[in-house]
């Protein structure tokens, strides 16, 4: 059974060597680890915005930027289990992996945001880091799920349309968190 830092080090391999694993052997722990990453990532990350933008929330900024992003993966995950016809376990091994990858980007400019005070540039940052997170994670879990025969351009487009959809329409309707 794959390790998270195996799953993390070498991805396609590991996809493809548990994609026909029957149900008792798939990593749950390692999935509940990547899991942890993602949703503490994204708490971490999104209260650290109130130091690029004074005028939000820390709690909920976290909340906002938390629920916004679980509704996107949330909505791409079955997608993904219907365009791979029902690889369930190869889906949800994909997209934890491709959450940790972005998650640590997020947590580097989270780490950025407390230890560069000026709001010069901070929105800016936040925007680049947001923007390579989010292509580091539609790169990697393309290239994941090529592995099973899903091809690249499909995930980028269920990627683009239900993922980046979802999450955009989540943060419209969730920005009265924003408020202090």
């Amino acid at each position: 059974m794959q390790t998270f830092f195996q799953q993390l080090r070498q991805p396609k391999q590991t996809l493809a060597e548990q994609h026909n694993q029957p149900v008792q052997q798939w990593p749950y722990r390692a999935w509940l680890q990547h899991a942890g990453l993602a949703v503490g990532g994204s708490l971490i990350y999104g209260g650290s915005l109130q130091q690029a933008v004074p005028q939000w929330s820390r709690r909920g900024a976290a909340g906002w930027l938390t629920l916004s992003a679980g509704a996107g993966w949330l909505v791409l995950g079955p997608a993904l289990v219907f365009a791979s016809r029902g690889k369930i376990n190869s889906c949800i091994q994909a997209c934890l992996v491709s959450m940790s990858y972005g998650e640590t980007i997020l947590l580097i400019a989270a780490l950025l945001n407390y230890l560069l005070k000026t709001q010069a540039s901070a929105q800016q940052r936040n925007l680049l880091l947001v923007l390579i997170a989010n292509i580091t994670m539609a790169s990697t879990l393309a290239e994941q799920l090529s592995v099973i025969k899903v091809a690249r351009w499909q995930t980028w487009l269920l990627w683009m349309l239900l993922l980046n959809g979802t999450g955009a329409i989540c943060f419209y309707r969730l920005r009265h968190l924003l408020a202090k």
